[in-house]
């Protein structure tokens, strides 16, 4: 593209990320060999109530699109959005209870 701008990341930013440029393109071309088992992978992540079995379901032909990933599990999203995340600082605090 001849519009195309590259904006640097703030210092700041690198210092505080999760993932560098490298650990994002090493992801990158896991998912890409071998994307099916890249997002079984990636799908353990997060809390299940029902833990899935099956990874990737897709039908795509001219009469029926039918795209399905992790369709035998069941999750809570308010577990997963919320609720781990309020365990996890609970904890976090009643550990420091006392400490200052």
């Amino acid at each position: 593209m001849a519009d195309e701008k590259i904006f640097p990341v703030p210092e700041s930013y690198k210092e505080n990320t999760h993932v560098t440029k490298e650990m994002y393109e090493d992801l990158y071309k896991k998912a890409e060999k071998d994307p099916v088992k890249f997002w079984h992978e990636i799908g353990k992540r997060i809390d299940w109530i029902k833990p899935y079995t099956k990874t990737k379901d897709v039908t795509w032909s001219k009469n029926k699109v039918d795209i399905n990933w992790y369709y035998d599990g069941t999750l809570n999203v308010s577990e997963n959005c919320i609720d781990r995340h309020l365990k996890k600082s609970f904890r976090s605090n009643s550990n420091n209870m006392g400490r200052r």
